[in-house]
């Protein structure tokens, strides 16, 4: 998963730029075989990262939707979202994927729509998200 160079995955600078974070392989590959190793017993789907919002604007920015998400926080959740995928991709794993970097509402950048501000803080939904993206990935999870 996204850390910056000393390893930190709760940093803000490992957004600083391309060269300032890493993907963990070995970590993706050991929670695709402990999930490989479940689905013998029960049904599993892998619901993907989504992208953070990693700042701290005022609420009137975010309400206006004058609020950018920073580049590299996007293209390292995208490249997050690639290599989960393309290692599900082999038959060798059961386990379903679902990328919500392709969902509409949750793959989004803007940070307010419908009288709710999407983040309640850096990296978490704020409650309302929460109950309009459920929504989403149920039709999905039901497989509509």
């Amino acid at each position: 998963f996204p850390s910056h160079d000393k390893g930190s995955v709760d940093t803000d600078l490992a957004f600083k730029n391309r060269a300032s974070y890493r993907i963990v392989l070995k970590d993706i590959y050991s929670v695709s075989l402990y999930l490989s190793e479940l689905s013998k017993y029960v049904k599993i789907t892998w619901v993907g990262p989504f992208i953070e919002a990693r700042i701290e604007p005022s609420l009137f920015d975010l309400y206006r939707n004058r609020v950018k998400i920073n580049p590299n926080v996007v293209s390292s959740f995208e490249e997050l979202d690639y290599e989960i995928s393309a290692l599900l991709s082999h038959t060798q794993y059961k386990v379903k994927y679902i990328s919500l970097n392709k969902l509409p509402l949750i793959s989004s950048q803007d940070f307010s729509f419908s009288n709710c501000v999407r983040f309640r803080d850096t990296d978490h939904w704020s409650g309302c998200a929460e109950k309009i993206y459920s929504h989403e990935l149920s039709t999905v999870l039901r497989g509509g």
